[in-house]
């Protein structure tokens, strides 16, 4: 985990048991239900060695994870997908360039990438042959949505392709159905996903109450 107060780098897992453990301790009203939810999954990229790479050395959040891998010679941004728009390409190579001593920026996916044997290190095999040695890749897959429900209840989508929020409380564009989580937000790291959550819960505990 990252960017959560008092469990940076520590289990997902730890934490979902501690938060669990600590709602049944102190309330007795929650229900813990074994259920599918609508998630946001990655689209396979077709590059070669993007799989074996990714988490270990090609990075989605420079605030997750490449501040830890700070210091190499060069990091670079690869620009197609989420990051294909030469304004969000820029502005991660700003990011990268303050974490290592030079960036660049790959604007098609003709490339290889193997593995480094040290750390987050990803070789790039660039379409004549030159291979580059990075100390880590920076790039966001596409997502879609998966599950039956968005379609099933007829959900708006966003221009991300992701289920509309209507601020505050994050209620879709059928009145008492609410989002809360990736699903629903274009920044996706955990800290904003729990707060989305936390006002889809504020949201659903108001529209309860007006009903009673």
């Amino acid at each position: 985990m990252h960017n959560v107060v008092t469990w940076d780098h520590a289990s997902p897992t730890e934490f979902r048991y501690n938060a669990k453990s600590h709602l049944l301790t102190y309330y007795s009203t929650n229900t813990f239900v074994d259920a599918e939810i609508v998630m946001l999954e990655k689209i396979k990229v077709d590059i070669p060695g993007y799989e074996q790479c990714w988490v270990e050395g090609i990075y989605h959040c420079l605030f997750c994870h490449g501040y830890e891998e700070r210091g190499g010679a060069s990091a670079d941004v690869l620009a197609i997908d989420d990051y294909a728009p030469a304004a969000i390409a820029l502005h991660l190579a700003g990011y990268t360039n303050r974490l290592t001593e030079k960036s660049a920026i790959y604007t098609n996916g003709n490339v290889a990438f193997v593995k480094g044997a040290t750390g987050s290190e990803v070789t790039v095999e660039l379409a004549d042959g030159t291979l580059k040695i990075e100390r880590f890749i920076t790039h966001k897959p596409k997502g879609e949505l998966n599950g039956p429900w968005v379609r099933q209840l007829s959900l708006e989508k966003s221009e991300q392709d992701l289920i509309k929020a209507n601020p505050p409380f994050n209620e879709t564009s059928v009145p008492g159905v609410f989002v809360g989580g990736d699903a629903g937000i274009m920044f996706q790291f955990v800290a904003n996903t729990m707060n989305m959550a936390g006002l889809a819960g504020t949201g659903v505990a108001a529209q309860i109450s007006v009903e009673d």
